[in-house]
């Protein structure tokens, strides 16, 4: 699932309005890293990260001016 969730990184992030939050589950921990790199080019930041039995679920939002 990580090559899908990375080639939408875009669309996806484009689609979160600015107060939004973008889910993204199915992903091993090993592929999170990999998708949540994708996400931070589209300035998005992990707000949550759930990790259980090797799988991880991210919660992202946009970065808001002031957020490193």
């Amino acid at each position: 699932l990580a090559g899908p969730l990375v080639a939408l990184a875009p669309d996806l992030a484009a689609s979160v309005s600015r107060h939004g939050r973008l889910i993204l589950a199915g992903l091993t921990s090993e592929q999170a890293r990999q998708v949540f790199a994708a996400y931070r080019a589209q300035a998005m930041i992990v707000t949550a990260r759930r990790d259980l039995e090797g799988w991880t679920i991210l919660t992202l939002a946009h970065m808001q001016k002031g957020t490193a």
